[in-house]
């Protein structure tokens, strides 16, 4: 149904980027004003169905802001603390961010050690 009424509106937004690059046609690896805006717009139309997706299939986001959210945590530790001082550091900072934001999907949030159904929540 939703992807009934959102037709035209596909229609309409792939006609313009196929527009875009006749229109501007630019050759590969030229470099004139409109080059990156005629290679974004191929990439789209090159990924056209995947642009689609949460039309189609139900529980699908059609934003990335789960994505987001998931770094927020680690953008704030990273301007709290200035950074990190050598690539062993930003290795090391960057494993431990994504072991705890998993651990914090995972409803383990700061709870190591006791699984989700056996944390008592308050």
């Amino acid at each position: 149904m939703q992807q009934q009424r959102c037709r035209p509106i596909r229609q309409s937004f792939e006609s313009t980027l196929q527009r875009v690059v006749v229109d501007l046609d630019c050759q590969c690896g030229e470099r004139t004003q409109w080059a990156q805006t005629v290679r974004t717009c191929r990439q789209l139309l090159q990924r056209r169905e995947a642009l689609w997706t949460f039309l189609e299939i139900h529980g699908v986001e059609p934003t990335n802001n789960a994505a987001e959210r998931a770094q927020r945590q680690s953008v704030i530790q990273r301007k709290i603390s200035h950074g990190v001082q050598s690539a062993g550091g930003a290795i090391c900072r960057s494993r431990l961010l994504t072991v705890t934001t998993s651990l914090r999907q995972q409803g383990w949030i700061g709870a190591v050690g006791i699984p989700p159904s056996e944390r008592v929540v308050s």
